[in-house]
């Protein structure tokens, strides 16, 4: 079994999978790269080690710490989901919820769940990411507490994985406020049913930043 890690989408997970904007919400979604492994349950993140330095090389990571906090804007973890917030010059905050959810051993991301507000939309949108390899007319399905509450085909694919977009309110945001887990499912490149594990932790404190 391999044995997937669900938490919040900072900083280090973003650069385990290379650096990606926030706006617009389809630009928050990390690279996804692999193909669908086997799931097992999820855990929370580990910590990341820290080796000893030189003071001449502690103090250039934290120059280096300073300039990527500086663009990639203020992080606030909830449990298992962040909200991650920029205010360029001139212009109003915009901020994205996200969790992502990874692979133990080889550390690649197999979902990334993502909401924020869109144009000409007075409500969130939420973004689901899969990676490339899918099987596409089986479509995608986000589950709460075992009970199926979207099933659609994927909005686009492109090579950083295949999405789908749903709006965020009425009966859906409620479950996913007072759920305690989610599966996004879907079928492989080999129609093989496949199920990730979501961890909901945080969930509502995240969303109740997002729309302050």
């Amino acid at each position: 079994m391999v044995e997937l890690r669900s938490g919040p989408s900072g900083p280090s997970a973003r650069r385990r999978t290379g650096r990606a904007g926030i706006l617009p919400i389809a630009a928050a979604i990390l690279a996804l790269l692999g193909t669908g492994p086997a799931f097992a349950q999820v855990g929370p993140p580990a910590p990341s080690g820290n080796a000893a330095k030189s003071p001449a090389a502690a103090g250039a990571k934290d120059q280096a710490k300073t300039d990527d906090a500086e663009d990639e804007g203020v992080v606030t973890n909830f449990d298992d989901w962040s909200v991650r917030c920029i205010q360029p010059d001139g212009q109003l905050k915009r901020c994205v919820m996200s969790q992502v959810i990874v692979e133990k051993e080889s550390q690649k991301p197999v979902v990334h769940m993502s909401a924020g507000f869109v144009p000409d939309s007075a409500v969130p949108v939420m973004q689901i990411a899969v990676p490339l390899g899918v099987y596409l007319p089986a479509g995608i399905a986000l589950n709460v507490d075992e009970e199926q509450l979207v099933h659609r085909g994927f909005e686009v694919c492109s090579p950083s994985g295949c999405q789908l977009l749903v709006v965020l309110s009425g009966e859906l945001l409620e479950k996913l406020k007072k759920g305690d887990k989610a599966e996004i499912a879907f079928q492989d490149a080999a129609r093989q049913n496949v199920g990730v594990p979501a961890s909901l932790k945080g969930f509502t404190a995240a969303y109740n930043a997002l729309i302050k």
